[in-house]
């Protein structure tokens, strides 16, 4: 565990939450546009929602990571970095406070898909 916080790692890492979070907001600015324009259901404002989260985490995993190693530790960094940041610039954004409506199970789903996606890189890579 101590070789996540290598500088090579850390890098990654870092890479992979950005890249992620600009993913996720252009991805967001397109769909607000395209639910301003089509009525749909909160339901499924949620699931495009989360489809943007995991696309993200996925994306920016297998992206940024160019270190083969760690996949698992990495990625979960990632997916709980992602959902701690995304959540605090879209508060920012929405003019909302900050951590008031921190979802923990938002958190775990991001933590979960960054540990998948970061299997797949670092596997991928091989």
């Amino acid at each position: 565990m101590v070789k996540v916080f290598q500088k090579e790692n850390l890098k990654d890492v870092f890479k992979a939450v950005v890249f992620a979070l600009v993913n996720s907001i252009v991805s967001v600015l397109m769909y607000a546009i395209v639910v301003k324009f089509v009525t749909m259901s909160d339901t499924a404002i949620l699931i495009g929602n989360t489809v943007i989260k995991l696309v993200g985490v996925l994306l920016g995993t297998f992206f940024a990571f160019r270190n083969a190693q760690n996949g698992v530790i990495k990625g979960a960094l990632v997916g709980f970095l992602y959902a701690i940041s995304s959540h605090f610039i879209f508060s920012l954004l929405s003019g909302s406070k900050i951590f008031a409506g921190l979802d923990l199970l938002g958190c775990l789903f991001c933590v979960v898909i960054g540990a998948i996606s970061g299997i797949i890189a670092v596997n991928v890579r091989k």
